[in-house]
């Protein structure tokens, strides 16, 4: 695992998967938010649409984190 780390395609395994993080992050949200919540909005879309809002932000704030985790992992 260190050594895809220390590769020189580091950075596009990180774009990959943060790519598919936001996507799956934005289904799971937008699929569950309306079930648990009636009459769900966000940021003025309601249901689904406002399920794969919060999903994709969610998914987006998991990205950042991941990455600063891994590198400060990676450089100990």
């Amino acid at each position: 695992m260190s050594s895809i780390l220390n590769s020189k395609f580091r950075f596009i395994i990180y774009i990959v998967l943060g790519f598919v993080l936001i996507i799956v992050c934005a289904l799971l949200t937008a699929a569950t938010m309306p079930l648990i919540i009636d009459n769900f909005t966000y940021q003025g879309q309601g249901g689904y649409e406002g399920g794969g809002v919060l999903g994709m932000q969610l998914g987006i704030i998991g990205v950042i984190l991941s990455v600063l985790i891994i590198e400060v992992l990676r450089t100990k």
